[in-house]
């Protein structure tokens, strides 16, 4: 099994020292550097909530689980924006106010039981020339995608299409996911949990499943980052087995986001040589 540790300072040192590398950077070379954040996450401002509380959820972009920015709300690059609780699920989108921020502002959560925040982003182009596209992939572990590209040849600029799809639970009242933690949304991408992280201790083991186009995805990595009542963040990384599942031990508390990236060839395409679908998933564990 594949797996690595890191860990950082707290958030607000974290994102300093990062700004500081980047501006030391760019003073040396002369010229901008690209951004170093990849993930896109959904965090609420609390995880637990009484019925009748009003909640923020806000998106927010960084690497490493430490926030280098808030995205506000973009309708026209949003492909859904959804509530879903046991019983029902609600179109957020349909009356979401352009450059909201947080994407989800001030609403009030009126009846008792688990909650997910779950967004869709729309396909974005991008093109990276070789070294950029080689660093991103031993960045990801995308080993088989790496070998690939070595045995057919590696070309000058790689054009890719990615989307994303991220999701937050939320529990009101009650400490208990009942059955949400492990709701498949039809997420091109999506990570299941196959078990109630409001039910977990440290001690425990939290399970859980990755599936690409409605399948279980063997062999793929996934990173669960913990971020501490301090704001020190620890990761692991994992490699899903061939049923698609992923287990990782509960050392710690906090809010926890486990999050991934798959990156295929763009069969057929005309207007990209690959295709990467990212997807997160945020909770806590307290």
């Amino acid at each position: 099994m594949d797996e690595d540790y890191t860990g950082s300072p707290a958030v607000e040192l974290a994102m300093l020292r990062r700004a500081l590398v980047i501006l030391s950077a760019t003073f040396a070379l002369g010229t901008p550097l690209p951004a170093l954040a990849h993930d896109y996450w959904l965090e609420p401002a609390r995880f637990v909530v009484r019925r009748g509380d009003a909640v923020d959820v806000g998106l927010f972009v960084g690497d490493g689980f430490v926030a280098d920015t808030e995205r506000p709300l973009q309708i026209d690059k949003t492909k859904s924006l959804r509530l879903v609780t046991r019983e029902r699920e609600v179109d957020l989108l349909a009356n979401a106010t352009e450059g909201a921020r947080p994407v989800v502002d001030d609403l009030v959560l009126d009846a008792a039981g688990p909650v997910l925040f779950a967004m869709e982003r729309k396909w974005v182009d991008i093109h990276l020339p070789d070294e950029k596209f080689t660093a991103y992939l031993e960045h990801e572990g995308l080993k088989e995608v790496a070998a690939r590209r070595d045995r057919e040849g590696h070309r000058e600029i790689e054009r890719e299409c990615y989307t994303r799809a991220v999701k937050a639970l939320v529990a009101v009242d009650a400490k208990r996911a009942e059955g949400l933690h492990d709701r498949v949304l039809g997420h091109k991408i999506e990570i299941l949990l196959l078990d109630d992280p409001f039910a977990l201790d440290v001690g425990d083991r939290l399970r859980a499943e990755l599936r690409f186009r409605g399948k279980p995805l063997a062999r793929v990595n996934i990173t669960a980052y913990v971020r501490e009542p301090g704001g020190e963040v620890t990761s692991r990384r994992v490699r899903t087995d061939a049923r698609g599942r992923a287990g990782f031990p509960v050392e710690r508390v906090g809010v926890w986001a486990l999050r991934t990236v798959h990156l295929v060839p763009c069969a057929g395409c005309g207007y990209a040589d690959w295709e990467s679908y990212w997807t997160s998933f945020t909770f806590a564990i307290d």
